[in-house]
This record gives structure tokens, sequence and C-alpha cells, in this order.
């Protein structure tokens, strides 16, 4: 049995170490906003899986009360389970860039994850998927309302 459970083991570390290392790559992201007037705008930089499923928060910008009004994400994180409560940051301004660096593994750029923005601003109206880019075919894309380019770039 000793012997049994000895060349289990080692097959198992054979074959992790067989896999090599997960990888990852810089990640760098700069969403435009539009000018705007009035209040300073809500925003979240997020990444989704290749059917638009919520895998993780990487910017938000906004605090408290207005989350809920970027409501992909925020319908995505909550069933994630992630306590919103803690999540918080400064908002936008018009004209600012929303600037994320970030690593990612290899396999989620190749599989076609997605970079999403949403966007509110109180009076105007909440923008889900504002600027969306798969990490497989990165570059620049226009976005729909507050957003006026999201440009995404591999290292």
């Amino acid at each position: 049995m000793n012997f049994l459970v000895r060349r289990v083991t080692t097959v198992a570390l054979a074959l992790t170490f067989a896999a090599g290392p997960a990888l990852a790559r810089e990640i760098t992201i700069d969403a435009h906003l539009k000018r705007f007037s009035g209040p300073r705008a809500y925003a979240v930089v997020y990444l989704t899986t290749p059917d638009g499923r919520y895998d993780r928060t990487l910017r938000l910008y906004g605090m408290g009360q207005y989350q809920a009004d970027l409501r992909d994400w925020f319908r995505g994180a909550r069933r994630a389970g992630i306590n919103l409560r803690g999540v918080t940051g400064a908002s936008a301004g018009s004209g600012a860039d929303l600037k994320v660096s970030v690593d990612i593994a290899d396999n989620l750029i190749a599989a076609g994850y997605q970079v999403r923005v949403d966007t509110a601003l109180e009076g105007y109206g909440a923008f889900s998927r504002d600027a969306v880019i798969s990490l497989a075919d990165p570059g620049a894309v226009r976005g729909t309302a507050l957003v006026d380019t999201l440009d995404v770039a591999v290292k």
C-alpha cells in the first residue's frame, strides 16, 4: 500500500511539473472618456469569459450607492459573492483616462476573455458594455456612450 501511495504521488508530481508554470502577460488598458458636463461618472473595468460571464473586477471608479447602476458588472460581482461594501474609489471626470495595468494568464488571453467597461452618469443613464474588446484580438475600439475609446495592449 505504501508503495502505491508513493507511486501515485510521484506520477502526480511529474504531471504537475510537466505542465509547466502558468504564464501571464502584462495587459495595459486605457479607457478614454468623452467630454461631458455635470457630475462625475461611475465606471468599472472588468474581465469576462468569452461568453460574457463575469470573471473579476480590474478597477472601479465610483463609490457606494451608485455601484448598482453599473448593472452587468454589479450582477456578475454579486453572483460571484464579492463583498461590494469594501470596493470603493474616486469617480471619473469629463475626458478622464481610466488606466489599468494587470497580469493576465496566457490561457485566458488565448481563450478570448474580454475587457469590458460599464459606465453611468447621473441624469444621463447607465451604459452596460459601453466598450468591449477581446484579449485574443487586442487594439482599440470606440465606446457606445461615455467611453470615447478603449485601447488594450498585450505585452
